[in-house]
């Protein structure tokens, strides 16, 4: 969208999720800009990693903080 002319408002991100979701083109299309340039970050910053779209379902929110909250429990234990 460089060069073009910008609406600028406030807007939180669930806000923007939730135009996303009811369809309106613009919030999908700044989604999907912020997914692209987010993962080019993460890419440039660790070389070696590999993103793929997450095979958690519906419930990617609940099983991420399921999943940091059980890290610790199956953590090896620290060495003495």
């Amino acid at each position: 969208m460089t060069g073009q002319n910008i609406e600028r408002c406030r807007l939180s991100f669930l806000q923007l999720i939730d135009r996303a979701i009811t369809g309106e083109v613009k919030a999908q299309t700044a989604l999907v800009e912020t997914a692209r340039n987010l993962s080019i970050g993460v890419r440039r910053g660790l070389p070696s990693a590999s993103i793929v779209a997450s095979t958690l379902g519906e419930s990617t929110t609940l099983m991420g903080a399921l999943s940091l909250v059980l890290s610790g429990k199956f953590a090896l234990a620290p060495a003495a």
